[in-house]
């Protein structure tokens, strides 16, 4: 009986301990751990989680999104690679990993917030984005990036008001 293969979905402190070498016993084994695998699985809540623990070891965002890109890029890990390069291009221009994700995985929840609503949306407007990333003249509204602009700049935004509903 042959050894079964490994698959790992590894979460934030396993990918930290394998990267920073910060313990010497836990990254072994982590590297180890992630080497081994037949299959690493990496969610986007661990990405981002990742990225704001690596910012906090005071690691440059140059270092981190080149650290990112290599794990996109390992032959053994599964991963959003579509919202992932979305967090690097808004890392990259200087922004949040974790704001790129939210406004890639936002953007395909457009047609079914309004499929699935009883009622259409009161006031729908294309605005560039004030830099809070939303519509600051209309307050109880959700703004998503076009899925036909980039995410970079100019931040276009799909907003919506849900005022009356």
């Amino acid at each position: 009986m042959g050894s079964q293969a490994m698959k790992v979905t590894a979460d934030t402190n396993v990918l930290v301990r394998a990267l920073t070498e910060d313990h010497p016993d836990q990254s072994r084994a982590a590297q180890l751990a992630l080497s081994k695998a037949e299959l690493v699985a990496l969610t986007m809540p661990t990405l981002c989680e990742l990225v704001w623990v690596l910012r906090s070891y005071k690691i440059r965002t140059t270092d981190i999104a080149t650290t990112i890109r290599d794990l996109l890029n390992a032959s053994n890990v599964a991963v959003n690679r579509q919202a992932t390069e979305a967090g690097l291009a808004q890392l990259d221009a200087g922004g949040d990993f974790a704001d790129g994700v939210i406004a890639y995985e936002a953007a395909g929840l457009v047609p079914t917030l309004s499929s699935r609503s009883t009622k259409r949306p009161s006031n729908r407007c294309k605005r560039v984005a004030s830099p809070s990333g939303c519509c600051p003249e209309l307050h109880d509204d959700y703004c998503f990036p076009s899925p036909s602009r980039s995410i970079t700049s100019p931040r276009r935004l799909i907003c919506f008001s849900m005022k009356g509903r």
